[in-house]
């Protein structure tokens, strides 16, 4: 009994060991496949996983229904879609949005509004003075790699910007604003000017310019949203507005197929 004993926990040393050897190669693959794909993961969002939103159709009509419907979409954005690469190509005239930053104070705030810019070929206009400067970690670090992507322009002070921008259709971003800002049709070409974290823009340039100044809507108690996420809100409000276009429409899955889906591999 104790030679069998020993060799039995011998046993259970060893399969715990090849297991942890296992674990560790599994993590190390799974984090190359997340730095070769393309899209980004949302696993760990609600009902981010297949099937966690309960829906599992039965009938082979409504599966057959349902993969028809995802080609049919995939490939109408296919037909409409224009690559972002042909923008640097010359081949068309963008629609250009442009994002304007008056005395930016937080680096991070401005590498996360890089970081959306990129992602949507807005252009980003930053009017000094600055809280930072272009080098800072933080900044860098917020925007990731993305920062090749961007159309980045410096001005001096807003007089400056003013002057290189002339004839730009303007819209200023505040919570002092009279209306929201879902009740204006954003024109090509069209510059979302945001403030200073601590203080918004300045009261005259709202006061002279009533027709276009606009406030996102939130809660009375709240003084303010969050400089990046502001930005974020209004880009996507005016891309809706053109309809994305310009943006890819549609995703893919990693393990599965939107054309093949079976409700037999439903996870439950």
């Amino acid at each position: 009994m104790e030679v069998s004993f020993s060799k039995t926990k011998y046993e259970r040393a060893v399969m715990g060991i090849l297991l942890l050897i296992n674990g560790v190669i599994m993590l190390i693959l799974g984090m190359a496949v997340d730095c070769t794909n393309n899209f980004d993961d949302t696993s760990n969002e609600p009902y981010g996983g297949y099937g966690s939103s309960g829906y599992n159709p039965s009938s082979a009509e409504e599966r057959n229904q349902n993969n028809g419907n995802a080609k049919r979409y995939r490939q109408e954005c296919e037909s409409r879609e224009i690559k972002t690469t042909d923008k640097r190509k010359g081949n068309y005239k963008m629609a250009e949005l442009n994002i304007v930053l008056v005395e930016p104070e937080i680096p991070q705030n401005t590498g996360n509004i890089a970081r959306t810019c990129a992602a949507t070929g807005a252009r980003l206009h930053i009017v000094k003075p600055m809280g930072f400067t272009p080098t800072d970690r933080q900044l860098k670090r917020a925007g990731l790699d993305y920062w090749k992507y961007l159309d980045l322009t410096y001005y001096e002070n807003l007089g400056d910007f003013f002057k290189r921008t002339k004839g730009g259709k303007y819209y200023y971003f505040s919570t002092k604003a009279p209306r929201k800002y879902t009740d204006i049709q954003y024109p090509e070409n069209c510059y979302l000017v945001f403030g200073k974290e601590s203080k918004g823009l300045p009261e005259i340039l709202l006061h002279d310019n009533p027709n276009t100044t606009v406030r996102i809507p939130m809660s009375g108690e709240i003084r303010s949203l969050n400089l990046s996420n502001s930005a974020a809100i209004a880009v996507y409000e005016v891309l809706r507005q053109w309809n994305f276009q310009e943006l890819q429409n549609y995703g893919r899955l990693r393990e599965f197929d939107w054309d093949n889906y079976d409700p037999d591999l439903r996870i439950s």
